[in-house]
This record gives C-alpha cells, structure tokens and sequence, in this order.
C-alpha cells in the first residue's frame, strides 16, 4: 500500500474485487468483478500492483473469464506497450486454449496489438528481454498462420485471417491506398536488426499476401 490514503482506497477495492472473483461460482458474476478490477487497476495506473494476480485467472474453468483475460491483456498494452515482455507468453499460452470463442477472442487481442508491438519493438532498447518478446512473437504469428489450416471452426478460420491480414499492412510499405493510421515499415527507421530484420519482414509480407490469395481462392 502507498501513503496515500486515497490511493490506498483504490487498491483495497482492487483486492476485494479480485478476492469476490476468486470465490464467486458464477461466470457472469466473476466476469463483472474482473471488470470492475480492470478499470481500476489501468485508469489508476496500478497495473504493475496487480498484473499477475489478474493474469493468474486465465487457467480458469469458465471461458467468459478467460475471454476476459485476453481482452484485459489488449488493454494492458494498449496503456502501455513496455508491458509486452511481461504478458507475452501469456497470449502464446493462451492460443491452446480448445474453446472457439476463447481462440477468437485471442486472436483478435493479437490482431490489435501487432500495430502496436511493431512500433514499440523498433524503439525499444536492445537487450535479451525484448530479443526474447520478439521471438515469442514470431512464435504466436507461426501459431496463428497455421491454425488457419487447423482449425475446422469458420470463426476461428476468420479471425485468423484477418490477423494474416493486419501483418501484411503492418509489414509493407505504404502505398496510396494506404490509411494514414495505418502502421507501415516506412515508420520503422535505423533499428537494431538483432529486434526487427525490415527485408525479411516485407518478404514474408510478400508471402503471406500470395498465401492468402490462394487461401481465399
């Protein structure tokens, strides 16, 4: 607990929130008490305080909550990337998950937060913990490209290709039909090759496309 007070209010919440998720018996209920936790903890900027005690619910037997982790993951590092080393694996594991609503869930967390790993592993400094995170990463993109073929669920199926999708925007150049939020590799300048290889990226950008068309075909 801080020194202050009203701080401290906050954090107790958080806690009775969690410990009210950790007993409640019903997925809606616990769900509601996760997300009362979550506001919180990020519109509070507490998230380093209760991150692992939020992310331990992802085991959990109903796939509401589950499906809640995932989400919270996405905004946890749209608050703040520098959490991508911390949550990574988290997302890898949860990609095993067998219940198609989970996966879709997951997948879309994944589709959203590539734009926002690329940029953030571009800047970030050089050293084992982002080499490692941008080796879990290629990991998950490999996960996910091959699910596509896996996977006898449609819904599963799209979200997968709307994730192949997002990598070929992020992973090409801009183009005049390009949006300007969109995240290109024009954007990515003098970095490290030991975090991003840009030719091999656009390369496999290339190939993705060409896969995708046959896919779709």
């Amino acid at each position: 607990m801080s020194t202050n007070p009203e701080a401290d209010g906050i954090e107790s919440r958080v806690i009775e929130f969690l410990e009210n998720a950790i007993a409640s018996t019903n997925e809606s209920e616990k769900v509601s008490f996760l997300n009362k936790a979550q506001e919180l903890v990020i519109h509070n900027d507490i998230l380093d305080n209760f991150l692992d005690e939020i992310l331990g619910f992802q085991n959990d037997k109903f796939s509401e909550v589950r499906k809640f982790v995932a989400g919270f993951i996405e905004a946890t590092c749209r608050k703040d990337p520098d959490f991508f080393p911390k949550i990574i694996v988290n997302l890898s594991l949860m990609l095993a998950d067998e219940v198609p609503n989970v996966l879709k869930r997951v997948i879309q967390a994944l589709t959203q937060l590539y734009k926002i790993f690329l940029p953030w592993i571009a800047t970030a400094k050089v050293n084992e913990e982002a080499e490692s995170t941008g080796f879990v990463w290629n990991q998950i993109k490999n996960q996910v490209f091959s699910l596509i073929d896996l996977t006898e669920n449609d819904g599963v199926r799209t979200q997968c290709v709307k994730f192949i999708e997002m990598v070929i925007i992020c992973q090409t150049r801009a183009d005049n039909f390009s949006k300007e939020t969109d995240f290109s590799l024009d954007q990515i300048v003098n970095v490290d090759k030991k975090l991003i290889d840009i030719d091999a990226l656009e390369d496999e950008a290339k190939q993705l496309f060409e896969q995708l068309i046959n896919f779709q075909s």
